[in-house]
């Protein structure tokens, strides 16, 4: 029995004897394994490799926690044969083994370790590409600053006229500021452009000198003292003028008057003769000078009518007729003119500040206002309850006339007089008519124009009459249901006309278009009858017809047209029954 256990003894020894030499062999074989697979991945594969690697290691652990569990079940069989005296060997073999243990133990901790700093590491690599991002971005945002302030800066800059370069700015420390708000705001504000802003820097820099006191004036500017700027005119004696001069100056300022400032240059000469004529029958030395405002509300583009537009292509002039015939004759008999053909132009006579400008004049006292129903509708909302006190000085210039039972608010409201030109309350005489209509207005009239310069007169001089006649309605609507009219007429005389549109008349008619004024009296001249179509009502162009030797052919109407059966009178404050085309050419006699 002992030899058998000396007999076991040797194959236990030799077994102990190879698993100590594998268990030092494997931890050295695993850990070589990772440091090759470690050298040759990159950092994100070295992780995943490295944790197959541990996961591989940990298996070996468990064989290794087996195999220590079988060696110590050998020893506690050998350590228990008392008999055994090789039992202290065991032991330190035991001992051995449990320190190769903690050994690997150690190394697996270090495994952890080296883990959790690559993970670290990795996270700190995700948080910096962040943060290059996040300052990138920074950079980006730096940089469209700095370029914003240099276009900024370049638009603050000031590029310096050669015809007017930029004076020094010492003393004017807001200068440029204010030049750089007006190259932009300066088209906000109609008021700007009536100071003569144009939108270049010259007329920026005068204006903000000048006008306000932001900059320094220019060198070759002079500038009126403040005593003559606010100093109210002299009115000094009327004295019959010899020249148009300045009168034409304010109707170039004025693009409204320009079909007005065409007429009054065609009849400049006639004008200064008949001032003259007057001057030389009437003591004319003891007048004073007035100050007039003559605002005709029909030309303005508040109210929406475009006269001026259409005066010429074929829009009605009869109003324009007499207002040009009414500057001059103001003008002519020297008396100081406002013209004024917008309500900001109003507003700066009367001294009302329009928008950021100041009143471009000092506020004149005005002796008269000559205006029409429309312009007195804006005076009045102009001035508000202020108009009151220039209401006696007021005139109205009111083709047909307006009657005291429409002029009179309360009693028209009682009566149902209504009327969109009514219920002004004025003076029945303040209203000036083209005609003498009634005798509670007042009849002011027109000129007829029967001759021109001495080269037109020659011209006209040498017409000969022909067998024609001249259709008046320049606006193809007036001829609609007149044909069977003309078809008469054209069995005796040649037709012609001066129509906007040839389609809508008859193919026998000679149409010369739209033609300007001269022409027109070259063709009454030529013409032996003037056609009336019915309307326009008393237009001046029948007297005119007359005064060059061609009959009217003047419509009757029957019924009379009135407020009560046409449209066209409905909204005129007059009662008045209209027997045909043109009634005062209806008392004109024989040559």
């Amino acid at each position: 029995m002992r030899k058998q256990k000396q007999f076991l003894k040797r194959p236990v020894f030799l077994l102990l004897g190879i698993c100590f030499l594998w268990c030092l062999i494997l931890p050295y074989f695993i850990l070589t394994k990772v440091d090759q697979r470690s050298s040759s991945a990159t950092p994100d594969s070295r992780l995943r490799q490295n944790r197959k690697v541990w996961l591989e290691t940990s298996k070996a652990h468990d064989v290794m926690k087996i195999f220590v569990a079988f060696v110590d079940d050998l020893l506690d069989i050998v350590e228990s044969d008392d008999k055994v005296s090789s039992s202290v060997r065991f032991k330190g073999y035991k001992e051995e083994i449990k320190a190769v243990q903690e050994k690997m133990e150690a190394e697996k901790a270090k495994g952890q370790m080296k883990d959790e700093m690559i993970k670290e590491l990795h996270a700190d690599k995700v948080h910096l590409q962040q943060e290059v991002t996040r300052l990138e971005e920074l950079l980006k945002l730096q940089l469209m600053k700095e370029e914003k302030k240099e276009q900024v800066k370049a638009e603050d800059e000031i590029s310096e006229d050669k015809y007017c370069p930029l004076p020094p700015l010492d003393g004017f420390p807001d200068c440029k500021g204010k030049i750089k708000w007006m190259k932009d705001m300066w088209q906000t504000d109609p008021c700007y452009s009536s100071y003569g802003v144009n939108g270049s820097l010259c007329s920026f820099l005068i204006y903000l000198s000048e006008i306000e006191s932001w900059c320094p004036v220019l060198s070759h500017r002079v500038v009126p003292s403040v005593s003559s700027v606010t100093k109210q005119p002299e009115l000094k004696h009327a004295v019959v003028r010899k020249h148009f001069e300045g009168l034409h100056q304010s109707l170039h300022n004025n693009t409204e008057f320009l079909w007005i400032k065409q007429r009054i240059q065609s009849m400049e000469q006639i004008w200064l003769e008949a001032g003259q004529s007057l001057s030389a029958k009437n003591n004319l030395t003891e007048r004073r000078a007035k100050q007039i405002l003559v605002h005709p509300g029909v030309l303005t583009k508040e109210a929406g009518l475009k006269i001026a537009d259409n005066a010429f292509s074929g829009g009605p002039l009869g109003e324009l007729v007499q207002w040009s015939d009414l500057i001059s004759a103001l003008h002519v008999l020297g008396h100081h003119l406002h013209l004024s053909a917008s309500i900001p132009s109003l507003k700066m006579f009367f001294g009302i500040q329009i928008g950021g400008c100041p009143p471009q004049h000092p506020k004149i006292d005005a002796d008269l206002i000559y205006t029409d129903i429309i312009g007195l509708r804006q005076i009045q909302s102009v001035l508000k309850a202020s108009w009151i006190k220039y209401k006696c000085i007021i005139r109205v210039l009111d083709s047909f006339g307006t009657e005291p039972d429409f002029n009179h608010a309360d009693w028209a409201k009682r009566y149902d007089l209504k009327s969109p030109f009514g219920s002004l309350d004025m003076f029945p005489m303040q209203f000036y008519t083209m005609f003498p209509h009634t005798p509670d207005n007042t009849f002011l009239g027109f000129v007829v124009q029967h001759q021109l310069n001495q080269e037109d007169d020659k011209k006209l001089s040498s017409t000969q009459k022909k067998n024609q006649a001249l259709v008046y309605g320049k606006s193809a609507t007036f001829w609609q249901g007149k044909e069977s009219y003309l078809d008469v007429i054209h069995k005796y005389l040649e037709i012609h006309a001066t129509v906007d549109n040839s389609t809508l008349i008859p193919n026998y008619v000679i149409n010369h278009g739209i033609i300007k004024g001269t022409d027109v009296q070259t063709l009454l001249r030529q013409s032996k009858v003037f056609v009336g179509l019915s309307f326009p009502y008393e237009g001046p162009a029948p007297l005119e017809a007359l005064a060059n030797g061609c009959a009217f052919l003047n419509p009757r109407l029957k019924p009379p047209h009135s407020r009560l059966n046409t449209e066209f009178f409905k909204g005129k404050p007059t009662i008045r029954e209209v027997t045909s085309q043109h009634p005062y050419a209806e008392d004109i006699g024989e040559p």
